[in-house]
C-alpha cells in the first residue's frame, strides 16, 4: 500500500536526515496541525485522507499527534460512518472532526449543498451522534451565512434543525 511505501521510503534516508526536527527534510516547517479540508470532499476519498493521516501520526514518520489532525466535511454520512469506525480502532480515538453546516435548515442547505438533498440534517445528526459516541468528543459544527439564510444568526431562527445543537458530546 501507498502508506507502507512511503513509511519505508522514510526510513531509508540517512539518520541525519530522518531525525530532523519537524520531519526530513531539515529545511521543511514544522507541522503542528493538518485539517484535511476544501478543494475537494475529504469523505469521497476517505481511505486516502486514512492513509496520509497514518502516515503523518506514525511515530517511525512525523509523529503529528492524532489530536492535531481534523478531518472537515460537508456532511457524507456514508463517509462518517466509516470514520466512526476507524476513530474506534487503537490510536485513533484523538481524531477531530468538524461539519460545514453552512445553512440552518434543510431547505436553505438543499440550495447550496447538494450532498444535503441525498443526505439531509436528520441523518447527518445521527452520523455525527454515531460518530462520537464515545466519551469526551468535541465535533467542530461550522454554520457561516452565505448569504441565503437572510443574515440570521442560529439562535435567533425559529424552528431550527436539532443540528444546530450539536457540539461537545
Amino acid at each position: 500500500r501507498l502508506r507502507d511505501s512511503l513509511i519505508q521510503d522514510f526510513k531509508k534516508l540517512p539518520q541525519e536526515e530522518n531525525k530532523a526536527p519537524g520531519w526530513a527534510p531539515t529545511k521543511l516547517p514544522r507541522i503542528t496541525n493538518v485539517v484535511f479540508m476544501g478543494m475537494g470532499e475529504p469523505m469521497d476519498n476517505l481511505d486516502g485522507v486514512i492513509d496520509a493521516v497514518a502516515i503523518l501520526t506514525d511515530h517511525s514518520g512525523p509523529g503529528l499527534p492524532m489530536s492535531k489532525v481534523s478531518i472537515s466535511t460537508v456532511g457524507r454520512t456514508d463517509g462518517l460512518a466509516k470514520l466512526g469506525a476507524k476513530v474506534r480502532e487503537p490510536g485513533w480515538h484523538r481524531l477531530n472532526l468538524a461539519v460545514s453546516l453552512n445553512a440552518p435548515d434543510d431547505e436553505t442547505r438543499s440550495k447550496i449543498m447538494p450532498v444535503n438533498r441525498a443526505m439531509p440534517l436528520r441523518e447527518l445528526r445521527a452520523a455525527i451522534e454515531a460518530w462520537a459516541a464515545r466519551e469526551g468528543v468535541v465535533v467542530a459544527v461550522w454554520h457561516q451565512d452565505l448569504g441565503v439564510s437572510g443574515g440570521a444568526a442560529l439562535e435567533d431562527r425559529p424552528g431550527l434543525s436539532p443540528m444546530t445543537i450539536v457540539g461537545r458530546f
